[in-house]
């Protein structure tokens, strides 16, 4: 079974400028993508976070894009009634996460404007290289210094090509008392002069670092970690007529968004193909998709989408390429007619060329494959002797062939 968590919001939840996510006591997992920016290098643009919960323990665990994890990924959090609408008057520059939460470093400030409602009560920063190698939980205060809350435990703390990164925090050190739920964006900069990247997780940032111009977040992340927005039950896949062809069911579906079906030749690289609206039907619903024509061994998952842009994968489903679409002359030379041969597991609609060699057109032919082994002919005009060049074409490519005609 797969799930994902919805987004049941408390009055004032949860804002992360970096990674601080929670998940149901029964550790379900939510997973937010980067930006796809990569001033950087890519470290949290490319990246991911992930978040469980137990109840009363957040666990986050940060997979690094492709740059090294040099600077300082910064949270912000808006967890209860109050907090701030931008870090413009942020001033507490006692060390360099500070700065970094700040986005100042008592010369240069680089701001962060809040969406519209987002108010942040709380930042967690996290820097794995020294002197600043540790992850702390802040109060903010509008100018001063911000409140020292608490430790992360950030694993690993000395290293900058770690593949993941985890962090944990008490929900009541970031000011939650109920369910864990929070609103959240994420961002790095470089803390020790607030030079701040163009990568985020939970908010769109305009192409190029903004450096020290201001940054205004227009959206924003939730996590909530109550009834599961959807559970699904199978996902499935098979190879008919040539076609990949999905299927799956869902047993419930609450506050649920829709489906994104991705595919990868390679278990690396996916491609979004599609997309299904969620039925809305709490009890679940069945589904389809057609993947199209498969013409390689693909991989197909389905990215579901909560209403508040967390989401979860499914497992994947492995189909094998069993399209075939094999053209061969038979008889050659050639005399009189040209036999084609066919063996292509669609039906499709071919067109044949006889072609001399100085490019003129000798005759064409039209033919309608019904699917599987079948062959067709050509005929030959009479004055039409030697060397000259057949071209079949399926409506996307064109095989040529070298005929002689005695």
């Amino acid at each position: 079974m797969y799930t994902i968590n919805k987004t049941n919001y408390m009055k004032k939840i949860f804002t992360l400028i970096a990674t601080c996510i929670s998940i149901a006591s029964f550790a379900q997992l939510v997973t937010y993508n980067g930006n796809g920016k990569s001033g950087f290098g890519g470290v949290i643009g490319t990246g991911t976070m992930s978040i469980t919960n137990n109840g009363t323990t957040v666990t986050f665990t940060v997979t690094k894009g492709a740059g090294d994890f040099n600077d300082a990924m910064i949270i912000y959090i808006d967890s209860k009634t109050g907090g701030f609408g931008s870090t413009s008057t942020f001033n507490d520059v006692a060390d360099n996460l500070r700065k970094g939460v700040s986005g100042y470093d008592g010369t240069n400030r680089s701001i962060v404007n809040f969406p519209t409602g987002f108010t942040a009560d709380y930042a967690i920063a996290i820097k794995p290289t020294a002197p600043d190698n540790f992850g702390s939980i802040y109060q903010l205060a509008a100018t001063g210094s911000h409140t020292y809350v608490n430790t992360v435990n950030l694993t690993p703390n000395n290293s900058i090509s770690s593949a993941t990164y985890t962090f944990s925090c008490a929900k009541v050190d970031i000011g939650i008392t109920g369910t864990v739920a929070f609103r959240f964006i994420a961002t790095y900069l470089n803390p020790g002069n607030a030079y701040r990247s163009d990568e985020a997780i939970g908010f769109a940032i305009a192409g190029g670092n903004p450096a020290y111009s201001p940054v205004t977040a227009t959206s924003n992340t939730v996590y909530n970690n109550g009834t599961a927005p959807v559970t699904l039950g199978y996902f499935k896949g098979e190879v008919k007529n040539s076609n990949a062809l999905l299927s799956w069911q869902t047993a419930t579906e609450i506050n649920f968004s829709h489906f994104e079906i991705e595919q990868s030749t390679d278990g690396s690289k996916w491609n979004n193909i599609g997309k299904v609206s969620s039925s809305t039907n709490g009890n679940g619903a069945n589904y389809s998709f057609n993947a199209g024509l498969l013409t390689q061994n693909s991989l197909y998952r389905l990215k579901m989408m909560d209403k508040d842009a967390s989401f979860a994968y499914s497992k994947l489903v492995s189909l094998k390429n069993i399209y075939k679409n094999k053209i061969e002359i038979l008889g050659n030379p050639a005399n009189g007619v040209i036999k084609v041969s066919i063996n292509n597991s669609i039906s499709t609609k071919y067109s044949a060329k006889l072609i001399s060699l100085e490019g003129k057109i000798l005759s064409n032919t039209l033919y309608n494959h019904i699917g599987g082994a079948s062959t067709f002919e050509m005929m030959v005009p009479n004055a039409v002797k030697g060397l000259a060049i057949v071209e079949v074409n399926d409506g996307t490519t064109t095989q040529s062939f070298k005929v002689f005609i005695p």
